[in-house]
């Protein structure tokens, strides 16, 4: 008797996975909504507003016989901010252009890796809204290698390996991320939605959680495969 309700309990878990999974493959080419756009955002344009007066800083303190190096910071500086204002327009690719140059000229000296980090997080981003998250991934892994400080650059990240369907790598910055931030609903649904598709009936916990944070496409495919939160 117990190993007959056994089976049927697995069986049923199995038909909602398989339900689970059929809604996101439904999701995936439509392409899914950047979650982590509002958030990312509200973050960065606080950064930003004090990253002219940080820079600044950091001019005056540089002896003068570094004069090059002082010029340097006035133009990656001026560059970054093109980088903002046409980000902030939604003309992400001549964003990119400017975090490119902001980027390269901050290459040329050793340390402010703090804002070598930002810089890439931004361009990272501005990559995400061009649809081309190999290289948004590439620039958050700079940005976390720079500045591990920048911790939504996981979020990100998780969720562009998610998209690109990478699901071992989404679940992987997923873990990190909630080591810093465990009430951020999205995280939960990216690792859930990833251990769903790889057929680990555990995501399902992690999308229950998700739900009952109010993350709307983790209600919506429970809901679909007939789970209650």
């Amino acid at each position: 008797m117990i190993n007959t309700m056994d089976k049927k309990r697995r069986r049923t878990i199995e038909i909602n996975v398989s339900a689970m999974v059929g809604f996101l493959s439904i999701m995936l080419s439509v392409s899914l909504p950047y979650p982590n756009s509002t958030t990312a955002s509200q973050l960065m344009i606080a950064a930003a507003a004090n990253t002219k007066g940080a820079l600044a800083q950091t001019r005056l303190e540089i002896k003068e016989e570094e004069y090059n190096e002082a010029v340097d910071i006035d133009h990656a500086e001026a560059a970054y901010m093109r980088g903002e204002a046409h980000f902030s327009s939604g003309r992400f690719r001549k964003a990119v252009g400017n975090y490119s140059t902001a980027i390269e000229i901050l290459g040329r000296h050793k340390g402010l890796d703090d804002y070598k980090g930002q810089f890439y997080f931004k361009r990272g981003l501005a990559y995400d809204r061009l649809e081309q998250h190999q290289e948004a991934i590439s620039d958050y892994t700079h940005c976390i290698a720079l500045n591990p400080e920048i911790i939504i650059a996981y979020n990100n990240r998780s969720v562009a390996n998610f998209k690109l369907r990478r699901y071992r790598d989404a679940i992987s910055d997923a873990n990190n991320y909630l080591k810093h931030d465990q009430k951020h609903a999205e995280m939960y649904a990216i690792r859930g939605f990833s251990k769903v598709i790889m057929k680990d009936p555990k995501g399902l916990v992690d999308l229950k959680i998700a739900a009952g944070m109010g993350h709307k496409l983790a209600q919506d495919a429970l809901r679909h495969a007939k789970i209650q939160w």
